[in-house]
C-alpha cells in the first residue's frame, strides 16, 4: 500500500526560509522524514514575489535541497515549468 504525501503550501515553506532563516535543506529533510512535501511552484512564485530572489538563485537553492539522486531530473522539470510560467 502506497503512502500518500501531504503537500504543504510552498508560500508557507518560503516564509519559514525567508523570515525565520531556516535552511531549505533542513526544512526539506524534516518534511521528507514526516512523509510530507511542499508545492515547488508556489515556493518559487513566493520567492520571486519577494523581489529578494531571482529564478536562478531560488532554483539553485531548491536543487541543493534535493536528494542527490533526484537533482538532475528535478532541475530539468523545474526549467520546463519555468519556461511555461515565463520565469526565464
Amino acid at each position: 500500500m502506497a503512502v500518500e504525501e501531504e503537500v504543504i503550501s510552498g508560500a508557507e515553506i518560503f516564509k519559514l526560509m525567508d523570515t525565520r532563516g531556516l535552511p531549505l535543506e533542513i526544512i526539506n529533510e524534516e518534511l521528507r522524514i514526516r512523509g510530507l512535501a511542499f508545492n515547488g511552484v508556489e515556493f518559487i512564485e513566493a520567492a520571486l514575489a519577494s523581489k529578494n530572489f531571482s529564478y536562478e538563485r531560488i532554483k539553485e537553492r531548491l536543487v541543493e535541497a534535493m536528494l542527490p539522486q533526484f537533482r538532475g531530473e528535478f532541475e530539468l522539470t523545474l526549467d520546463e515549468v519555468a519556461r511555461m510560467k515565463g520565469w526565464v
